[in-house]
């Protein structure tokens, strides 16, 4: 292999200029404006390492400084998922390098998470989690799932469930964006400090999220009058990607998997060919039977 010479960039501009020549946008998580959204509310400190071979510019490893914790993170911060090196065609062998080289000269404490160009046999990561997809295509339907990896016990006691908070008065709209606050109340709520949304910064970036011009889907459960819960997903090029739910389940027993179910629905009937359910078993992908891969992180302090 070449030698890499590296510089770091800290300039916004000139940190985007980079990204703009090197994404493939192949996920939301490669989208500049995606990312932006969670960066933009702290503005931490970038720390965009390029890489050249013999004066060509081979690509960047994407960080940042989090100034809250004091360490190196991915650039837009723990939320992200699928980070990785953006390199050129042909050189994707040199990933490990832009992380040697920062292990060795960044002389900062560093938590990279959820990083999907390297392994344990390639460096030293750890598995610390996993992260649930689904090929949509592969089942074609939601019943098709159902029968080909539920039991029939587990198929009787969701479709039981599903009857039994039908009997409600319920109403399903989609994209009343104000409903955006009552998703991160409801979570909160919810989950207490565990909640993304403890932190304030978050709930600016998914008001700056819901600006973007992407294919979103809020849809706000109504029962018996009342908004009870709340899920976001979006579609990306090819992929349905399920991001976050709100659901305040005293009232309503059952109700979150309800809302998973129509969710799931909303996913087999779109034109997206992958089911992207994020980080964490979150208490239903398990159950869901969703196909599971390791996340890993490198931590140095």
């Amino acid at each position: 292999m070449e030698n890499v010479s590296f510089n770091l960039i800290s300039d916004k501009k000139k940190a985007e200029e980079l990204w703009q020549h090197f994404s493939k946008n192949k996920t939301a998580y490669d989208d500049w404006q995606f990312r932006n959204a969670f960066h933009a509310p702290t503005d931490f400190p970038l720390y965009f390492y390029s890489g050249s071979i013999k004066n060509e510019l081979i690509g960047f490893l994407p960080l940042q400084h989090n100034t809250k914790k004091n360490f190196l993170e991915f650039f837009a911060g723990s939320f992200m998922e699928y980070n990785h090196v953006f390199l050129k065609d042909g050189f994707e062998e040199y990933a490990n390098n832009f992380y040697l080289h920062v292990l060795k000269n960044a002389q900062k404490n560093i938590l990279l998470r959820d990083m999907s160009d390297t392994t344990p046999d390639l460096l030293d990561v750890e598995e610390y989690d996993s992260t649930f997809t689904l090929k949509l295509k592969e089942f074609g339907s939601l019943e098709s799932l159902l029968e080909k990896r539920f039991s029939s016990k587990s198929r009787g006691n969701l479709r039981k469930k599903m009857r039994k908070i039908d009997e409600n008065n319920i109403e399903i709209i989609e994209n009343n964006l104000e409903d955006i606050d009552l998703l991160m109340d409801l979570n909160q709520k919810r989950f207490g400090e565990e909640s993304s949304f403890a932190d304030k910064s978050q709930r600016e970036s998914f008001h700056l999220l819901l600006n973007l011009p992407l294919k979103w889907l809020l849809q706000t459960f109504i029962v018996n009058g009342k908004k009870e819960s709340v899920s976001l997903s979006l579609i990306y090029k090819n992929i349905f990607m399920y991001i976050m739910a709100g659901t305040d389940l005293e009232n309503v027993p059952n109700l979150g998997s309800y809302v998973i179910t129509k969710v799931m629905e909303k996913a087999f009937a779109s034109e997206a060919d992958i089911l992207d359910a994020g980080r964490n078993p979150s208490g239903w992908k398990d159950r869901w039977h969703l196909d599971a891969a390791p996340a890993y992180r490198l931590v140095q302090s």
